[in-house]
């Protein structure tokens, strides 16, 4: 339909527009279209179709860009996005007092605020004051009238705001120039448009209040003739209904409907739409376009997906179409984008994907407030690792490892000061040992952590003190390449990588608008650090964008606005289900109850845009949805297969159609002699065996099973291993997980902690073992004997110990935010020392009739440490066979009369020891220092020695658990436990013999507790990179 105010009957807009680009007279027409894409398109067709396809210039506008040239020419103003509006939105909301909204106490979540932002926005361009508004909120009632006041209130604020800075959304720059007079109006186009006789409105459909107000000002120019392209034909309702109020209105404005001299085929296909589609009044179903008319049934959306994308893959190859001749379409396309990109990039097809992208998931942007957000925390030990775990903060000499080995070792959390003062600390205290205690990893990962949190503290140095909007732009900009940001983005090997720079450029644009606009309304004030970050939470998560669409470059992927007007041969319409076109509807919360949108209205609109994407294509049209459960079909799509035949096609008719590598590798019969590529048959061939071997029996001896023969050459330094001094918890280790033994100590991978906020049971008990070394060495000292004192031996030894203890306990929790609990636990709850562990160990060494005397205490043998006792180890490690063991036993307590010991282990824990697992060498600690402890006895006085038992010593502070527990080995108490103990440190012996063996035959399997793997799995770091959960048990 054709409408202006021209007293013509009848024109051919187009004929007129051609008529001009022939001629050359570009300058004589202006071009008003509803979408960029539309703009693009366009322009794009205007240069070919110009002489020698050459212009200078072509008056293509959208009525959001006409408009603000237009009052631009007299009136100079921000341009104020829409991130810019949403900070000063929530900058409103904090200014007055809410009532509906009272909950969020002036903190509203993005979402909300984006919301009310949204609406406050159609409200302007609808031409709805605050004033309008209260006026509204006087014939509403209770929570809707509460929800208008303060919806006009934020209004009125924000318009304040808007207005004292000169700074307009597009409903602003709309009535701005609604009221500028007849005269300024003509002086302002013709200052822009000066030889323009000819104006057509192409494509559109609906317009605000204001919109229309802008369209009859520009159709009472002087000397121009202005033609709306309208798409409205009132003979079908169900689809033109809601524009029949535009199509009054323009009448009312003295606009006609003329003749469209373009001749329209009565049998074109669009053209049969209008007149059929949602209409009753035939039966009759239109067949003609059956063949190019495709319905595509999928099983769920990652399927219809794939099907689109085989189909596309036949069209270029049978049809010899190029990619940028195909759109595909989504109502919801938020729905699909990120399928579509895991599974466009895999089938070789170009695409450009015009989903908006969220700003807050750049990870360019991430870093830098992450990296700001190390200060504003106090160098909170996760936002550290958050920054530097980002691909592209990479800057020279920093070590992060050393941070996250440092803050895990250290106990460091938070706080610049107790970084600095736990690092030196820990550098002294290494600096200090010798032997075999000194730790060079240790030293040189602390040193590295002090000069990396160096790097830090610099870089942020700047920012701790106030700064203006502008001086904190201008360091925003030097820490972005201080971080080396760009050059990273640039040199990076990530896919996205064209993502990531527009993300950075329109983060850093959008901070100075917003900065620029804050330094306009407070002058030079200098503000924190945190009132930025602040505002740039709210700006990342308001923030959306879009990557430049490389022209006639792939596959157009879009949503069913931006196909308006475009055409493409082939065009695929996607999730095609209720729920995504048409979508639900759901009115708006924040507009008010006359304002808002009604579902009826919803439903038209739907309608509408599907009718629109049905007029994109020219020769082939596709139809798709997901099906099965949770899906119902498009009531859109039902209704059109009223009107025509189509074709039906299931996404599992593809299946037999190989596209990629990781398909032919799936299905392809590797084993045909008909196979395509020789080499690529070999390695799927062999990768599929080895899959299928080590899906089926893990314990296969084969290298991709973990048995790394002496001749292979990823292992040829197997007898490099052969002479080390093997600990028992490493041989524990390997009974338990030969896999975990090969990661941990031959790769020696590394898992990164995090440090833990409160102490670890390993802390306190290496706390607790250090204590308890120092008493036993100085009751030895002053010959106390703590086994059944008086109390006033008991009083000494418990001012000896509590001294002892509050020394060694000062030195670990100095300058710790989290040492309070533990304290507690270790000297006694609200101070009372009988409520503590040290008090409930004297006891029980007080109170033990046995006839073993505490002797020996830290018996080191192959380990060289300040805490041993000097008597008994040996800095040798023992001699079984050919193999070489290293260990420390806890204590052992001797019957020299009867030539009797006990080995003691203290544990901060509660679990206890079985026989299972000693018999399984689970479990061989106990049984192995045994032996080692009879071996060092011997070689100390000659005497032969017998294990009277293998104890636990529980340090855990719980009455029913705390102190000593016996291993037991049989129920029989007339069973010789000396005898039980050397059986079970004869199969301890095998257990090591046979594990020794196999490391260094490279043997390095998965556990063989495969069919109950939370015995040994359940708290194994290396989880992650395990495969034992894709192993087909049974």
């Amino acid at each position: 339909m054709i409408l202006t105010k021209v007293n013509i009957n009848s024109v051919n807009t187009d004929e007129l527009l051609n008529e001009k680009i022939k001629s050359n007279q570009l300058n004589k027409f202006l071009l008003v279209v509803p979408t960029n894409r539309k703009l693009r398109s366009l322009k794009k067709r205007i240069i070919d179709s110009a002489p020698n396809k050459t212009v200078t210039k072509i008056n293509i506008e959208t009525i959001g860009t006409l408009t603000k040239k237009l009052l631009q020419v007299s009136k100079q103003f921000y341009e104020l996005t829409d991130e810019a509006a949403t900070i000063f939105v929530e900058q409103s909301v904090k200014e007055i007092p809410l009532i509906y909204l009272n909950n969020y106490d002036g903190n509203i979540p993005s979402g909300t605020l984006g919301k009310i932002k949204n609406v406050i926005s159609k409200y302007k361009e609808e031409g709805i004051t605050p004033e309008i508004l209260l006026r509204e909120s006087e014939e509403l009632e209770r929570s809707e009238k509460k929800k208008a006041i303060d919806i006009a209130n934020i209004f009125r604020v924000f318009q304040n705001k808007c207005n004292d800075l000169n700074a307009f959304e597009i409903g602003d720059i709309y009535s701005i120039l609604s009221q500028i007079s007849a005269k300024g109006f003509q002086n302002n186009f013709s200052e822009l448009f000066d030889e323009v006789d000819l104006i057509v409105f192409d494509g559109f459909d609906a317009f605000t209040a204001l919109e229309l107000t802008m369209l009859n000002k520009l159709s009472f120019l002087k000397d121009v003739n202005l033609f709306l392209n309208f798409d409205y034909y009132g003979y079908n309702p169900i689809i033109f209904s809601h524009l029949e109020e535009t199509y009054n209105k323009l009448q009312q404005f003295g606009f006609k409907k003329i003749e469209d001299k373009f001749k329209i085929n009565e049998d074109e296909f669009i053209e049969i739409v209008r007149k059929k589609l949602f209409l009753k009044s035939d039966n009759i179903c239109e067949s003609r376009f059956s063949n190019k008319i495709t319905k595509i049934i999928a099983s769920s959306r990652e399927k219809e997906v794939q099907a689109i994308i085989k189909e596309i893959k036949k069209i270029l190859l049978d049809k010899k179409a190029e990619p940028h001749e195909i759109s595909v379409t989504f109502n919801l396309i938020n729905n699909y984008s990120s399928i579509i990109r895991n599974t466009f990039e895999g089938y070789g097809i170009p695409y450009n994907l015009t989903d908006r992208l969220k700003l807050d998931n750049s990870l360019s942007v991430i870093a830098i407030l992450s990296f700001l957000e190390i200060l504003n925390s106090d160098f909170y030990y996760k936002n550290i690792i958050k920054t530097f775990s980002n691909s592209f903060v990479l800057l020279d000499n920093f070590d992060l490892d050393a941070i996250i080995f440092s803050a895990t070792n250290l106990k460091i959390v938070v706080g610049i000061d107790n970084w600095k003062f736990s690092l030196k600390r820990g550098i002294v205290f290494e600096e200090n040992l010798s032997g075999l205690s000194k730790s060079g990893k240790r030293l040189s990962k602390y040193k590295n952590a002090l000069e990396s949190l160096g790097i830090i503290d610099y870089l942020l140095s700047v920012f701790k003190n106030p700064l203006t909007p502008s001086q904190f732009y201008l360091e925003l900009n030097k820490l972005t390449h201080s971080l080396n940001i760009p050059k990273n983005i640039l040199t990076s090997e990530n896919s996205n990588k064209e993502v990531e720079i527009k993300a950075l450029t329109t983060f850093l644009d959008s901070a100075k608008e917003i900065l620029d606009l804050i330094e306009k309304e407070n002058g030079n004030i200098s503000f924190e650090l945190s009132f930025y970050l602040e505002r740039f939470a709210t700006l990342v998560s308001s923030t959306r964008f879009n990557i430049k669409e490389r022209s006639d470059y792939g596959v157009l992927i879009t949503n069913i606005n931006e196909l308006r007007g475009l055409k493409f041969k082939y065009s695929f319409i996607g999730g095609l289900i209720d729920g995504d076109f048409p979508t639900k509807y759901r009115p708006e919360i924040f507009f008010a109850e006359s304002f808002a949108k009604k579902e009826k209205r919803h439903l038209d609109e739907e309608r509408f845009h599907f009718y629109q994407s049905l007029a994109s294509w020219e020769k082939g049209l596709y139809l798709t949805y997901p099906s099965g459960d949770g899906f119902t079909t498009s009531t859109f799509l039902k209704d059109f297969e009223k009107s025509f035949t189509v074709s039906e096609v299931l996404a599992s008719d593809y299946d037999n159609l190989i596209y990629s590598n990781e398909e032919a590798e799936r299905k392809i019969n590797i084993d045909s002699k008909e196979f395509p590529f020789q080499s690529m048959q070999k390695k799927w061939k062999l990768n599929g065996e080895n899959a299928l071997l080590r899906e089926s029996d893990p314990h296969i001896k084969s290298n991709y099973n973990g048995f790394i023969f002496n001749d292979d050459k990823c292992f040829s330094d197997l007898e490099n291993y052969n002479e080390l001094a093997y600990s028992i918890s490493q041989l524990e280790t390997y009974a338990q997980c030969p896999f975990k033994y090969f990661l941990e100590r031959i790769l020696k991978v590394e898992i990164s902690e995090e440090p833990d906020e409160d102490m670890e049971a390993a802390e306190i008990g290496s706390l607790l073992h250090s204590i308890v070394y120092d008493f036993y060495t100085e009751l030895k000292k002053k010959n106390i004997k703590l086994k059944g004192c008086t109390d006033t031996v008991f009083e000494i030894a418990e001012k000896i110990l509590f001294e002892i203890a509050e020394k060694h306990v000062q030195e670990v929790f100095n300058n710790s935010p989290f040492a309070f609990y533990e304290e507690e636990k270790i000297f006694g709850i609200d101070g009372n020392r009988k409520h503590s562990i040290l008090f409930k160990f004297l006891e029980n060494e007080r109170n033990d009739d046995g006839s073993m005397i505490p002797k020996y205490f830290e018996t080191n043998f192959g380990v060289v440490d300040v805490e041993q006792d000097k008597s008994l180890s040996q800095k040798e490690p023992l001699m079984l066979d050919d193999i070489l063991l290293r260990g420390k036993i806890d204590r052992l307590d001797v019957d020299n009369n009867n030539s009797k010991f006990e080995v003691i282990d203290y544990k901060t824990g509660s679990k206890k020891i079985t026989k299972d697992e000693l018999a399984e060498g689970l479990s061989l600690q106990l049984p192995i220092y045994v032996w080692a402890a009879k071996t060092l006895l011997h070689n100390t006085d000659g005497k032969f020695y017998n294990a009277a038992a293998m104890t636990i010593y529980s340090l855990k502070y719980q009455e029913n658990i705390f102190g000593k527990n016996k291993v037991s080995l049989s129920r029989k108490k007339e069973e010789n436990q000396s005898d039980l103990i050397d059986e079970f440190v004869d199969v301890a012996l095998g257990h090591v013999k046979n594990a020794v063996e196999n490391i260094r035959k490279g043997n390095f399997p998965l556990t063989k507790y495969i069919d109950n793997n939370e015995k040994v799995c359940k708290f194994c770091n290396y989880k992650m990179i395990c495969r034992i959960n894709s192993i087909k048990l049974g």
